[in-house]
């Protein structure tokens, strides 16, 4: 069935594209941005974005984002063009077939450096909007590897750049399970505490990889390290 409508209304503004075919487009999201309209936040979302994007192109699609970010964390968003691509992508996200592995700069050296996270997540009773670790959450499972540690001169700070792999994917999951062992993301205000050298949380959204629905092979996406984060630990893109 031939879409009608984008969903969401059309707004000028910049969008990169990591990836495009006739079946899917992977967007890079930048931060301090919505993903797609949510309460109070109609406007100036990635969707808004994406909709002008397919509109200068005389393409009328609905947009479909496959899975969320935080408004704050960068990287990987991925949108379905089509009804039944969308339905494919999500029996994958339900099966663990759909993988995302973010990038986190955290304080401190991990012991160990590398394990698993399995601690059940629920809401907050005190703090809305925001989760924990309780018994009787939901079940919630993070793997983490060290990737390097570096000690930043200026504030004699070791910080280390962990690479997640979610094995579920609740809401805040890595946030607050990076907290609950001690070792919350750089600057995240919600569940750790301002960091003077970024004005966010330094959780970006590296890869995504799936089964395309359209060829059956298996596809991976990979956004760069943003610009905030390259400052306080540097990449060379080339090698990592």
């Amino acid at each position: 069935m031939q879409d009608k409508s984008y969903g969401v209304v059309p707004e000028q503004g910049a969008v990169q594209i990591l990836y495009e075919d006739p079946e899917i487009v992977v967007v890079n999201k930048p931060a301090r941005m919505l993903v797609h309209p949510a309460g109070r936040t109609e406007h100036g979302t990635l969707a808004n974005y994406l909709a002008y994007y397919f509109q200068q192109k005389k393409e009328v699609l609905t947009i479909r984002p496959l899975h969320r970010l935080d408004r704050d964390t960068t990287g990987c968003v991925v949108f379905a063009k089509k009804a039944e691509i969308q339905s494919a992508l999500e029996r994958q996200l339900k099966q663990g077939q759909f993988k995302r592995i973010y990038w986190a700069l955290v304080p401190g050296r991990v012991e160990p450096p590398a394990g698993e996270i399995e601690l059940p997540l629920g809401p907050d009773d005190f703090k809305p909007n925001r989760r924990t670790v309780k018994e009787q959450g939901e079940r919630a499972v993070t793997r983490y590897r060290t990737l390097k540690t570096e000690i930043i001169p200026d504030l004699s700070l070791e910080v280390s750049l962990l690479e997640l792999d979610l094995i579920t994917g609740k809401t805040h999951q890595i946030r607050v399970h990076l907290a609950h062992i001690g070792h919350p993301v750089l600057g995240d205000r919600m569940y750790g505490k301002p960091f003077p050298l970024i004005s966010r949380q330094a959780l970006h959204a590296r890869t995504v990889s799936f089964i395309h629905p359209a060829s059956g092979q298996k596809v991976t996406f990979q956004a760069p390290w943003p610009e905030d984060l390259q400052k306080i630990i540097n990449l060379d893109e080339k090698n990592n």
